[in-house]
């Protein structure tokens, strides 16, 4: 708001005093710009030293300041793209023959773009643009260096448009597998292809962004550590936001190979990639959402990192922007229930009311779980009711994960049953653990938690 005033200010943007005295009423109530007492009339006297007030003469000077402030948020990006300012630097020195200073200009420009790490689209754009820049100034005295750019520029094209394309690919390959649609992939089968022929790219982004479209083409642990050791070993040359989408798919295939085979071998890799690419780690990728919250605590929980999970709840609860309460009552609550704190850890769970239904399901679970481990078997029994009666009136939820749950619900009466009797059958236990592995998901872990408590009993 600072610098509008000061763009506001300038001259050269604004040569309307009035305008100035209208950013100065709005300014004067700035963050509060719904205060009651900031009123059109009072904003009229301000501005025009009336009290009669003008609403044609004030919403005219309104839209004024409003084009004014599009103005100043094209400024803001303009001032942010330092690859953008100085090739139209460039091309305002070409116009004006200034050779000297162009040559010094491009140099240094060249310089600076070649000492980049990361070489991603926006690289090869500003290459390609300074390419042209340096074509189009030395062609009437250097016609010969037109020719030595070419192959340079071809090169970079090519690149840029194999990049973009496997940028595409990666975004409608994960839509159609989440929305159940088909899209036309144009020159699919080329880029893949000559990608595939040439045994990969030495550019470290391009090769990421392919072996993301390789893992989400075709699920499997050779595509994984394919993208796995290559962010691994690449991560200083791929941006924040590409090594943060290449995490989101390999944890995507953790968690899938987890919640579909009841696979335990990848959990651990899967929490160093959580713990290397939290979101709380890069504030320019937006704000920390609570199920991504809760999430990492999840995962640092299945795997015996609770000490880190206790930090990281310290460290970054101020981050979180809704459910703030609920998250952090149900993130010590997990601690509390790996700690085997039962009582404590039904105590914070009784606080938790998560608006969304996955998070309502993980609370059911982690209570009748609790309640289970600290074999209050007759507080169990009304707690499944409930949670069953719940699922049935829940639509949002996916069918097949619904069924997984129901059935879970069942084989744990069965297995209260036997914790309860006066004398198990061996058989009817073993008969148990059958149904408890034959379970098609292992949705939220509930497989592997059966498993594990049937085999203790």
């Amino acid at each position: 708001m600072k610098t509008f005033g000061e763009f506001i200010s300038s001259p050269v943007f604004n040569k309307n005093n009035l305008m100035l005295k209208l950013y100065e009423a709005y300014n004067s109530f700035y963050p509060d710009l719904e205060e009651p007492s900031l009123t059109n009339e009072w904003v009229f006297e301000h501005v025009f030293g009336k009290k009669q007030i003008d609403y044609f003469k004030l919403k005219n000077l309104e839209s004024d300041l409003l084009a004014l402030g599009k103005e100043f948020l094209t400024f803001l990006r303009y001032r942010q793209d330092d690859k953008r300012r100085d090739t139209d630097l460039l091309a305002e020195l070409r116009k004006r023959e200034l050779k000297l200073i162009f040559e010094s200009a491009f140099r240094l420009t060249e310089k600076k773009l070649n000492s980049e790490t990361v070489k991603d689209e926006k690289w090869l754009l500003h290459k390609m643009n300074l390419s042209d820049e340096q074509v189009y100034f030395s062609v009437p005295f250097k016609p010969e260096l037109q020719l030595n750019r070419l192959q340079e520029k071809m090169n970079n094209t090519a690149d840029y448009s194999v990049m973009i394309l496997l940028r595409n690919y990666n975004l409608i390959l994960h839509d159609q597998q989440q929305f159940n649609v088909t899209f036309d992939l144009k020159l699919f089968e080329q880029v893949t292809g000559y990608l595939r022929d040439i045994g990969g790219h030495t550019n470290p982004t391009i090769q990421l962004l392919y072996l993301m479209v390789m893992l989400n083409i075709e699920k499997n642990d050779e595509n994984f550590r394919r993208l796995y050791d290559h962010r691994k070993k690449h991560k200083d040359e791929i941006s924040i936001m590409d090594n943060y989408y290449a995490f989101l798919l390999l944890d995507g295939y953790c968690a899938y190979c987890y919640n579909n085979f009841s696979r335990t071998d990848l959990l651990r890799e899967q929490f160093e990639l959580t713990r290397e690419c939290d979101i709380n780690h890069f504030p320019e990728l937006g704000k920390v959402l609570y199920p991504d919250f809760v999430y990492s605590v999840k995962i640092a929980a299945r795997v015996g990192e609770i000490e880190y999970a206790e930090d990281y709840i310290e460290r970054f609860k101020k981050n979180l922007t809704a459910e703030k309460v609920n998250t952090i009552n149900f993130c010590k609550a997990i601690i509390l229930f790996c700690r085997e704190n039962y009582d404590e850890a039904l105590e914070h769970l009784a606080r938790v009311n998560f608006s969304d239904f996955i998070l309502k399901i993980q609370v059911k679970l982690l209570i009748l779980q609790t309640i289970i481990s600290k074999e209050d078997y007759e507080q169990a029994r009304p707690a499944i009711d409930s949670f069953r009666h719940y699922l049935s009136r829940e639509k949002l939820l996916m069918s097949e994960h619904k069924a997984a749950l129901l059935e879970f619900l069942k084989i744990t009466v069965e297995m209260i049953g036997l914790a309860t009797s006066a004398n198990p059958s061996r058989n009817a236990k073993q008969g148990l653990e059958l149904q408890a592995r034959n379970l098609a998901k292992n949705f939220l872990g509930i497989k592997l938690w059966l498993i594990s408590k049937l085999e203790k009993m």
